[in-house]
Order: C-alpha cells, then structure tokens, then sequence
C-alpha cells in the first residue's frame, strides 16, 4: 500500500467504504477546510479505501489530479451513469443540482468525497453561484444563505456521514469530527410483496419482485397480454426496472 494511503485519518476511508459495500449503500466523506489540503486528503483517503483514479470523477475546475473531470455546470452528463467515487469541490460554488446528481452516479459500495470550506463559516459565505442568482437590482452580498446553513446542518446530522477538518499543515493537521461509521445500517422492514388474487402471470413472475411497485406494474403488463405489443416502463434510477 502506498504512503498516501497510510496517511492519518485517512483509514476512515477504508471502513467507510467496507461497510458500504458490506451494506450496498453509499456513504459520504467531507473534507472540510483549506482547499488544496483537501484535495490531498481525497486522494489518499480514495487509495486507502482502493478506489483507482480511472473510477474516480472529480466535479470541479481544473484540477492536477488523475481524475476525469466534469464541470460543475454540466454535472447532467452524470445522470445514468455509475461510477465507484464521486468528488465534488464545493469551495467555487455550492450547487445543489451538481451535488445531487452526484450523489445519484455514486454506485452502492461507492464513496462520494466533498471538498468544502471550513463548515462553521461555510454558510455565511458568498460564491459564484450565489453570484448567478442575484438579479440586479440585487447584489451578491443579498442572496440569503438557507441552502447551505440546512445542508451543513444535514451533513453533521445524518448518519453515513463522515466529517475531517483538513489543514494547511499536511497530513497530520487532520482532525477526524465524525467517522460517519453505522454498523450495522439502520433498516427498515421490507413491506410483503404479494400477487394479485387473480393473476394470469405465474405465480414464479410475481415471486421474482422485490417491492410492491414491481409487482403493481407486472400486474400491470397483464392487461396487454392479448396481443403482441411493444410495452415501455418508465420510473425513476433505482427501481427495480431491469
């Protein structure tokens, strides 16, 4: 394992990760504090957690890093796909659609990493989308700052959230405030899945589905059973559909 990976509080990474993929949900890294700290506090926490650069999408300006990069004003082109980590730099411009879709293209085992500002003074600060949003005869100064007070409210709340405040002094000015760690995950009892009372399908059809949407919409298709048709689910990522 390189040194990178062996870095102080960096290990954080690892368990996070193991416990994702234990879980197959996500969780969620924030690196907060000096810009170019966190930059290299991602890199190591992502080879410590064995997630290779080539599965590895950076969501801010250019950047040195061996990631492939996507602007955070075209983050669209990451709906659909899936990708093992996500980082986004959220010190140029918090935008909530940019972090949304990006916590969307994270695979279930996967890592989103944020890099933000320090987060006690995050929310009073002023940034290029808040730039964006002010409409003469408004000023910047004037957009009020509710999305990131509530997010960062957010971030220290939930759990599957870990928090590092990272420094301008390297690796060991790294001081670990949450480790995001929930093993075992909270879960919720899965509602019973069941069939129709009077359904064509076999009995095996209805069997396969998971939630009771699949089931609903198989006993759906029923009612075009007749004849030969070409038939089109739609629903959101993350369904059920295939």
């Amino acid at each position: 394992m390189s040194r990178a990976a062996l870095e102080p509080g960096m290990e954080l990474a690892a368990r996070l990760r193991a416990e994702a993929r234990r879980a197959d949900e996500r969780r969620l890294l924030v690196l907060a504090g000096d810009r170019a700290s966190g930059l290299d506090a991602a890199v190591a926490a992502l080879q410590s957690a064995s997630v290779d650069a080539s599965e590895t999408v950076y969501v801010g300006r250019a950047s040195d890093r061996d990631w492939r990069q996507v602007d955070p004003r075209r983050t669209e082109t990451l709906l659909g796909t899936t990708q093992t980590a996500v980082v986004v730099d959220c010190h140029d411009a918090c935008r909530p659609n940019a972090i949304g879709r990006a916590v969307g293209a994270v695979d279930g085992g996967g890592l989103l990493v944020l890099l933000t500002p320090p987060l006690d003074g995050w929310p009073s600060r002023r940034d290029d989308f808040d730039e964006s949003l002010a409409v003469p005869p408004f000023e910047t100064s004037d957009v009020g700052g509710t999305f990131r007070r509530r997010f960062v409210e957010t971030l220290r709340a939930h759990r599957g959230i870990a928090i590092v405040e990272v420094g301008e002094g390297g690796p060991d000015d790294r001081t670990v405030r949450r480790d995001g760690l929930t093993d075992p995950p909270p879960r919720r009892p899965p509602a019973p899945v069941e069939p129709p009372a009077d359904h064509d399908f076999p009995a095996a059809t209805y069997d396969a589905c998971l939630t009771t949407d699949q089931a609903e919409a198989v006993a759906a298709f029923e009612a075009f059973d007749a004849e030969p048709r070409a038939l089109v689910l739609e629903a959101d990522r993350g369904r059920g559909k295939s």
